[in-house]
């Protein structure tokens, strides 16, 4: 891309602004509508020859495991 210094540091700066509203728009998205969100993660990647990227990872409670787990279901 040929940007160093000042000009590098301004154009990463609206990156990383632009990336963080891009989080805002998709607030409703990443969270989904399942219930059970254990864990969520959000990963912005800022390569230096790509658009940056959004990496969202969602980990969901497994409700009917909590049964077998508690002794309330059986095989």
């Amino acid at each position: 891309m040929g940007r160093c210094g000042d000009d590098y540091k301004a154009f990463l700066t609206q990156l990383v602004k632009s990336a963080g509203q891009e989080v805002i728009n998709r607030a409703d998205d990443i969270v989904g509508e399942q219930m059970g969100i254990c864990d969520l993660s959000i990963c912005i990647r800022f390569s230096q020859d790509n658009i940056p990227t959004l990496e969202i990872t969602r980990e969901h409670i497994c409700k009917e495991s909590i049964k077998v787990w508690r002794g309330e279901q059986n095989g």
